[in-house]
C-alpha cells in the first residue's frame, strides 16, 4: 500500500469535528418568502437552547437590553408588559427581577412549560411570579396533534408539578378550538380541567 493511500484511509477514519455546509440558496431578493408562516412552532425547542439560546446568555447583555427597552418605550409605572416569543426567557427573567422597581402589580408567565427547566424555575422563584399554563386539549393525542411535539402534553403536566412544588401560583386553561375538537363544548371545560388536575 502506498503512503498516499494510507493517508487517505486515515483521513477517512478521523471523526469530523466541524459542521459541513451541505447547501445554500445564496443571495435572495426576498428572504421572507423562504420563512415558514408558522416558524414559531419549531424554533423555540431544545436545539434553540443549545445553540442560539446560549449565544446571548449573558446577564450583562440582557440587563443592558432591558435598560434600553424601558428607556425607548418610556414604560410608565404600573404598566403591563407583554414579552412575546421570549425564547429561553432571559428578558422575562430580568423583567421579573424588576417588578418591584417598576411598581407593576404582578408578573405572570404564560407558557406551555415544555422548556421550563428546574434551573430557570429556581431563578424565577425568589421573584414570586405566577404561572399560566395552557393546553389545547385535555386529550393527549389532540394536544400533540396541534403542538406537533411528541410528549408535549406530559411535559406541560410535569412543569406544572414542578412549579407547584415551589409554592408558586398556577392557573391552567384549555384553548378551545372547535375546528380541532368539535366534540368539546365550552360547557365541558371545567370537567376537562378537573380531569387534567387529576393527572397532576
Amino acid at each position: 500500500m502506498s503512503r498516499k493511500t494510507t493517508r487517505r484511509s486515515a483521513a477517512k477514519s478521523k471523526p469530523q469535528g466541524k459542521a459541513v455546509i451541505r447547501g445554500s440558496i445564496g443571495p435572495v431578493e426576498d428572504l421572507e418568502s423562504y420563512v415558514k408562516a408558522d416558524w414559531w412552532r419549531d424554533i423555540f425547542n431544545a436545539n434553540y437552547l443549545r445553540t442560539d439560546g446560549d449565544v446571548v446568555e449573558d446577564p450583562d447583555i440582557t440587563e443592558g437590553e432591558i435598560d434600553a427597552f424601558l428607556e425607548l418605550v418610556d414604560v410608565e409605572q404600573g404598566a403591563c408588559i407583554l414579552d412575546l416569543c421570549c425564547g429561553q426567557g432571559r428578558h422575562l427573567l430580568e423583567l421579573a427581577r424588576r417588578v418591584a422597581t417598576l411598581d407593576a402589580p404582578a408578573c405572570e408567565i404564560y407558557t406551555n412549560g415544555t422548556l421550563l427547566s428546574d434551573a430557570r424555575l429556581d431563578e424565577l422563584a425568589p421573584h414570586r411570579p405566577s404561572f399560566a399554563f395552557s393546553f389545547y386539549s385535555h386529550r393527549q393525542e389532540i394536544h400533540e396533534a396541534i403542538t406537533r411535539t411528541p410528549n408535549s402534553h406530559e411535559l406541560t403536566i410535569q412543569a406544572i408539578r414542578r412549579t407547584l412544588s415551589r409554592g408558586l401560583p398556577v392557573r391552567v386553561s384549555i384553548v378551545v378550538m372547535r375546528e380541532v375538537d368539535p366534540v368539546l363544548p365550552v360547557a365541558t371545560g371545567p370537567s376537562c380541567l378537573s380531569e387534567l388536575s387529576g393527572a397532576m
